[in-house]
């Protein structure tokens, strides 16, 4: 019993420690990353970026990496920092000529972001189905909040009672537009800090997607007559002022499309190679341009990766542009915690914002520093010779490195009984 029990304090500290040495390793030994934001430059015709070191100083670059001002910086990004070229009085002759007012920039002005940490997150199916046209100015939250099973189905949020009424017209408005019970995926925004609402995309069991809002307190349900290939990976409902698609999706082929807000068509960004689960997806927009960009780190090189696509309004590819930051400084780091480190527990991972616990492994590396682990601790034991589990421990240590030796040795042997 007293071995069972020095095994499993063991296993909780060799645990423990595998959270918290690591951790404490990067940061205190850690390069500061930053990841510059590449953007096109109407004035330039080049890409742009900002880039801060591990000094927290500033350098305004372009794609060749000559060096700019932060005023040059922004004056060659009109659209991007309009107002500040309009203190300054330094608007260039083309924008004016164009018509293109401070309204017209705000109102074209386009983010959107698809992060890895979007694909793998579990959803709460409780929404609030907002009222899209309201006679007042801004949107009210709902009493209801709704979700979508065996039908569509309102809860009074103060009384937590099911709204009968409200379940039953909105299920009928379903399943008269030929909604296959249960959603499968829900995608909307539920919240009140927006210029107006669109309401919600929703996949049915049938894999076809509807889009489904409240009009003067009736439903509005339309189905779509899409089908995703492949299933959906993202959706996501847009509601920003240009208001020029109406929903971003990934579909199972890792094709990122824009859906229409009128007749639901849709559009096929010209974006090859996404690999969702590692990459970070941009879209900017502006009154002229589009730029689509993908961005990742190489895990293997522990380079930071760009491709960068410049766009018409139509979407037709104008410019190609690649950039790989070198950091050397980081590689070091990284083969020094493979060889310390036989394995991580990590609780968060890319391809989730949600907590997580998984297990990962090292490289080969790993084994020089069990072995350094295996040789201390055969020195510190075998002078020991009244005590029992020497054999256990470094068996112990041989799996798990310096987490076991830690573990061991601060557990402790007991001592062999005299009979």
């Amino acid at each position: 019993m007293l071995r069972f029990s020095r095994l499993a304090l063991c296993a909780v500290f060799i645990l423990t420690l595998a959270y918290v040495l690591p951790n404490a390793y990067w940061k205190a030994f850690g390069k500061f990353e930053n990841r510059p934001f590449f953007l096109y430059s109407i004035m330039l015709d080049k890409f742009v970026y900002s880039i801060t070191d591990e000094h927290f100083q500033t350098k305004y670059l372009d794609e060749e990496g000559k060096e700019y001002s932060r005023r040059e910086y922004n004056e060659n990004l009109p659209f991007f920092y309009y107002n500040n070229l309009v203190r300054w009085e330094t608007i260039p002759k083309f924008i004016t000529d164009l018509g293109i007012s401070s309204a017209a920039i705000r109102q074209e002005r386009q983010f959107e972001k698809i992060r890895p940490s979007s694909f793998d997150a579990p959803q709460i199916d409780l929404y609030p189905l907002f009222e899209s046209e309201s006679e007042f100015s801004g949107l009210d939250m709902p009493d209801s909040m709704f979700r979508i099973s065996d039908r569509m189905e309102f809860i009074t949020a103060r009384t937590n009672q099911v709204d009968e009424e409200a379940s039953e017209k909105y299920t009928k408005a379903l399943k008269g537009a030929g909604f296959a019970f249960p959603a499968t995926h829900i995608a909307g925004n539920p919240t009140t800090r927006k210029a107006y609402d669109r309401g919600y995309m929703v996949l049915d069991s049938a894999n076809t997607l509807f889009h489904i809002k409240q009009v003067k307190g009736e439903p509005f349900v339309r189905n779509t007559g899409l089908k995703p290939e492949l299933g959906v990976k993202y959706l996501d409902v847009v509601e920003n002022m240009a208001r020029e698609f109406m929903a971003v999706m990934v579909n199972g082929k890792n094709e990122i499309i824009l859906i229409a807000p009128e007749d639901y068509s849709t559009r096929v960004l010209p974006v090859t190679g996404y690999e969702p689960e590692r990459m970070t997806f941009y879209f900017i927009g502006d009154p002229l341009n589009r730029n689509l960009m993908l961005t990742w780190k190489d895990e293997e090189t522990h380079t930071f990766n760009y491709r960068c696509l410049l766009t018409d309004r139509e979407y037709y590819v104008e410019r190609v542009f690649e950039k790989v930051l070198e950091r050397d400084a980081t590689a070091g780091l990284h083969k020094t915690a493979d060889l310390l480190f036989p394995f991580v527990l990590k609780t968060e991972k890319p391809s989730s914002s949600y907590v997580a616990a998984d297990l990962e492994i090292s490289g080969v590396s790993a084994f020089v520093g069990i072995g350094l682990c295996l040789a201390l601790l055969f020195g510190i034991r075998f002078r020991q010779p009244n005590t029992v589990d020497k054999w256990f421990d470094l068996g112990i240590v041989a799996f798990t490195g310096i987490f076991g030796l830690l573990a061991v040795t601060a557990v402790g042997s007991f001592p062999r009984t005299k009979v």
